[in-house]
């Protein structure tokens, strides 16, 4: 019931730490496709493919939470189901 009273940060944050399985402050790109898919019920729309397909992931091949919020920024409709969860 918590959840339902996060704002913006917030959830990004919990979005990001439920896929952060390690706890080592990034994902890998196999954890964020978990996280895409899970979100998306592995019905992911043109949009979210697109924005997927036009993002880049660090030399690393690792996604930090600040790269979270700027997708979240670029293309809200990647993690908007995670918000639709509180209405």
């Amino acid at each position: 019931s918590t959840y339902c009273f996060f704002e913006i940060p917030e959830l990004l944050k919990f979005v990001f730490f439920v896929f952060d399985r390690d706890k080592r402050g990034f994902v890998t790109q196999s954890e964020f496709r978990l996280l895409i898919d899970a979100l998306h019920n592995h019905a992911v729309s043109t949009n979210v493919t697109f924005a997927l397909n036009r993002w880049q992931y660090g030399k690393d091949g690792k996604f930090y939470f600040r790269e979270l919020v700027r997708m979240h920024h670029q293309f809200p409709s990647v993690l908007f189901p995670a918000f639709r969860l509180q209405s």
